[in-house]
């Protein structure tokens, strides 16, 4: 770093200048900006290829993931349907639901990665600056998702610890007057 400049491939860059990192609302890179052509370097493409096994690695645990959740729910619903007991129903069908949003969850994930394998290919196969700006979006697309997903998930396990207590709360208060 040099004067609050940053040297990357022979350009220098201002730190706090907002044109350096591009407008990623209009979709314009930072070289068409400056007048260049957009690229992407062999770098680049080498880290994507390295990178995609890792995703069908786990895109594929995603599906088998998901294909053991939706085979126990079913399971479990047509066991519990078979007791015919209502008790038994109630509580099945919960578990049942449970393990089947489970299992649409990570679907609905494996096929967001699924997408980015499918597309850092095609960046492979033709090199064009549009098919990298295809794989970085489904990229994006994952990571979007991704982050709703922990923030959602955090939020249900904050919930369910207040649950829990006013639960114990109510519970210890009618033990205590039974």
């Amino acid at each position: 770093m040099i004067d609050g400049a940053v040297h990357r491939e022979g350009t220098m860059m201002q730190e706090n200048d907002p044109q350096s990192f591009g407008d990623a609302e209009q979709g314009v890179s930072y070289q068409a900006q400056r007048g260049g052509g957009p690229h992407h370097t062999v770098a680049m493409v080498d880290s994507l290829r390295d990178t995609r096994p890792w995703v069908l690695f786990l895109s594929i645990l995603g599906f088998l993931g998901a294909a053991i959740f939706l085979v126990v729910a079913a399971a479990m619903a047509i066991a519990v349907v078979a007791t015919g007991e209502t008790a038994a129903i109630f509580g099945g069908v919960f578990i049942g639901v449970f393990y089947g949003g489970f299992g649409v969850f990570y679907l609905f994930f494996s096929v967001l990665l699924f997408r980015y394998f499918r597309a850092i290919g095609q960046l492979l196969v033709n090199d064009d600056t549009e098919d990298m700006e295809r794989a970085l979006d489904t990229q994006r697309v994952f990571f979007k998702a991704s982050g709703i997903a922990v923030v959602v998930s955090i939020g249900l396990v904050f919930l369910s610890m207040i649950g829990a207590v006013i639960f114990a709360i109510v519970l210890a208060a009618s033990g205590s007057m039974g």
